[in-house]
């Protein structure tokens, strides 16, 4: 069964709703980063000025019926599945899989639900982020040449795997769950400067693009939101993803 709503429609929803949970201070379009300045989700962390970014692609998932699907016998039951475009076809999946070994909380964020009802539901009562699955790209390999990989994930219970060589990866079931797991990494948390300085510094090398200034001590760090846009043009463009700065406020 093939998702009724587009991964545009989903992305927006799943951005829309973050920036009324959370609470922000920017202006944000799909698939471009948000920034979000206060977290108001129930964190209990006594910790001011640090942060936790997570980087978010959104995927659409399909609902898989047929015993004769691709991927069935891993699970033998009904299952959701999206696909990863071969590295010949896309680079990014290798490069959110190397954005992964920079910072920690980088996710694939894909619907648990394929029916418009529950989808137009969900979108107005604030439960798309509930009802969607964070899968962790530190578990999942890089791809290479034309092989062609899926995701494939089971509701009940919560199982997920990598394909076509079957890996199970680590994922997440809903908002609350995530928001738990980042919480408990605190070794992960940082300021936003030196967040700053290493995603500047990962995405310009990576790309083998100049730093816009022309140089590339990054010594002007604060919050200025015209390198933040630019940072966010960059991640939308080459990453397909969204960011989100969580930041742990004292009591």
């Amino acid at each position: 069964m093939e998702a009724a709503f587009s991964e545009l429609q989903y992305a927006y929803s799943c951005t829309r709703e973050l920036e009324n949970r959370l609470g922000s201070s920017c202006s944000c379009a799909p698939y471009f980063p948000t920034l979000i300045e206060e977290a108001k989700f129930g964190f209990d962390v006594a910790i001011g000025s640090l942060y936790a970014p997570v980087f978010l692609q959104y995927k659409v998932a399909d609902y898989m019926i047929r015993k004769s699907a691709r991927n069935w016998k891993e699970f033998s039951s009904s299952f959701f599945r999206f696909s990863v475009y071969p590295a010949t076809k896309s680079p990014q999946h290798n490069r959110l899989k190397s954005l992964s070994t920079v910072f920690p909380f980088v996710y694939y964020c894909s619907s648990a639900f394929v029916d418009y009802d529950q989808f137009d539901s969900f979108h107005t009562h604030g439960r798309i982020v509930d009802n969607s699955v964070f899968i962790n790209l530190c578990t999942i390999p890089k791809n290479s040449g034309n092989a062609e990989h899926d995701i494939i994930f089971q509701t009940a219970p919560w199982r997920y795997r990598w394909c076509s060589d079957p890996i199970e990866v680590k994922g997440t079931n809903g908002w609350d769950e995530l928001a738990k797991t980042i919480r408990e990494k605190r070794e992960h948390f940082d300021t936003i400067d030196n967040i700053y300085k290493k995603l500047t510094k990962y995405i310009f090398t990576l790309l083998n693009i100049a730093e816009p200034d022309g140089n590339n001590d990054f010594q002007d760090t604060t919050l200025e939101p015209d390198r933040w846009t630019y940072i966010s043009h960059l991640l939308g463009m080459y990453f397909n993803s969204s960011l989100v700065l969580l930041k742990y406020k004292d009591k």
